[in-house]
């Protein structure tokens, strides 16, 4: 499994020979350069875990341009289809892995809220808000998606077992430093966490991710520069 951050919280994951992307805000995001952008082409599989700006992003325009397939809230997938023409859709909602190419994915909870923006300023519902899991042979990865702390995290820890976190830590729209130190110490036991959703809007405060790194001593914690890779 090779991951490749892309900016704020948005990954692509490759497994075999498939390509997913998880929620690709890239091009209008205060971080865009053109290498990030290059390395989201042309994915398989787009997972959206909600419909706010900053999520849902270029999912319409990688999703015509590859073919890929979306998976989302079927509320949001409905819109993107009947809405914006994308074609391949696939909407599910919590409950069991779904299998995509030897792949298993699974929706699980979010605490946070989730809205489409419309053209003329104005947003309309969107959906629930929500996390993936992805399982492919030996690893489990965590995508939380935007969310605050929430006890439900320990279930899906005791279901499921992910060994490879990514979690928010930028505080105001989603957890900050010490929520997810908790959730760490508390809910999960990562091998290897990932931090994300920080320090890339400008309606969040500047901090600095090593504090999230130095409270985890035991955890291996991998702050990932932009278009970096990491392999499992």
């Amino acid at each position: 499994m090779k991951i490749t951050y892309l900016g704020h919280a948005c990954f692509t994951i490759e497994v075999a020979d498939k390509k997913l992307i998880i929620d690709p805000y890239i091009k209008a995001s205060s971080q865009f350069v053109g290498s990030t952008w290059q390395k989201a082409q042309n994915p398989d599989y787009i997972l959206v875990t909600h419909a706010h700006y900053d999520h849902l992003g270029d999912t319409v325009e990688l999703a015509k341009s590859s073919g890929a397939t979306v998976l989302a809230p079927p509320e949001l997938c409905r819109w993107l289809a009947g809405t914006e023409g994308v074609e391949k859709i696939y909407p599910f909602s919590m409950g069991s892995f779904v299998t995509e190419s030897g792949i298993e994915i699974k929706m699980v909870p979010a605490l946070h809220g989730s809205s489409i923006p419309l053209a003329n300023g104005n947003n309309t519902y969107g959906a629930i808000s929500c996390g993936f899991l992805v399982k492919y042979q030996n690893n489990i990865l965590y995508h939380a998606g935007d969310t605050g702390l929430f006890g439900d995290m320990k279930l899906i820890h005791e279901l499921h077992k992910p060994n490879i976190g990514l979690l928010p830590i930028g505080g105001r729209f989603t957890m900050d430093i010490p929520e997810a130190v908790y959730a760490c110490k508390n809910f999960f036991s990562f091998d290897t966490v990932i931090p994300m959703h920080y320090n890339s809007l400008p309606l969040l405060a500047k901090i600095d991710p090593k504090v999230f790194q130095d409270a985890l001593p035991g955890t291996a914690v991998k702050i990932l520069d932009l278009g970096e890779e990491v392999q499992f």
